[in-house]
């Protein structure tokens, strides 16, 4: 069966990193995001570091993402078999076609480690959300795309994570004479993105799996044209 375009996990939503592509999407590779134990270490160095700051993080401003922290909220186990059963162009449906496309498990998602404080869950919840806000947002897995994406983390969540993965990104670029102007193309898409939409990890998104995709963007107001 053929997949509606914006659930498909190999093509980049029509974001500035196609300016380059005459406007076009356009097909990658599974090696072209970033690397996942780099994302590791960086989240790891950020969960040691947390409790250094005295203010609570930016997140629990708002108060459905603090409701969430008191309630200690924490979403179930994901199956991707059962959510593929789920109707064409739902939530659910097609994150569980990007991850089975990218060979991916809900199992390397989810933090084992305990969530003793406010810090700790704003850290578990935009780790196990990401690929849920790729799908919402449509920015693709390519490197571009994915600083496109933290860009939007970073207007959401003011995410440290988020600053260190665009600067790494952006000094790659420069020690590799690679151009500037795509990267921060999609950093500035992502970050009014970000500006405009509705708090993002402060849903349960993972008990509306059923609700159409089109339906969740319009409620976290986020662009609708990624599905076109």
């Amino acid at each position: 069966m053929t997949q509606p375009h914006f659930c498909n996990a190999t093509q980049i939503a029509r974001t500035p990193s196609e300016l380059e592509n005459g406007g076009q999407p356009r097909h990658i590779s599974k090696k072209s995001r970033l690397p996942q134990q780099h994302l590791c270490r960086i989240q790891q160095h950020q969960r040691r570091t947390s409790g250094r700051a005295n203010r609570p993080p930016p997140s629990l401003d708002n108060p459905q993402f603090k409701a969430l922290v008191d309630e200690g909220w924490r979403p179930d186990q994901i199956d991707l078999q059962k959510l593929q059963t789920l109707p064409e162009g739902s939530l659910g449906r097609c994150y569980a076609n990007q991850l089975i496309s990218l060979g991916i498990t809900p199992d390397t998602l989810i933090d084992p480690s305990p969530v003793t404080n406010a810090n700790e869950f704003v850290i578990h919840r935009l780790k196990e959300t990401h690929d849920i806000v790729h799908v919402l947002t449509g920015f693709g897995i390519d490197g571009i795309s994915e600083i496109g994406l933290q860009g939007f983390n970073l207007a959401q969540n003011r995410s440290p994570l988020a600053v260190m993965l665009i600067f790494g990104s952006m000094l790659s670029s420069l020690q590799n004479d690679e151009p500037l102007e795509p990267l921060l193309r999609a950093l500035a898409h992502g970050f009014q993105m970000g500006l405009d939409a509705e708090l993002v990890v402060s849903r349960k998104l993972e008990e509306g799996w059923e609700r159409p995709l089109k339906e969740w963007r319009e409620e976290l107001k986020l662009p609708l044209d990624t599905e076109d």
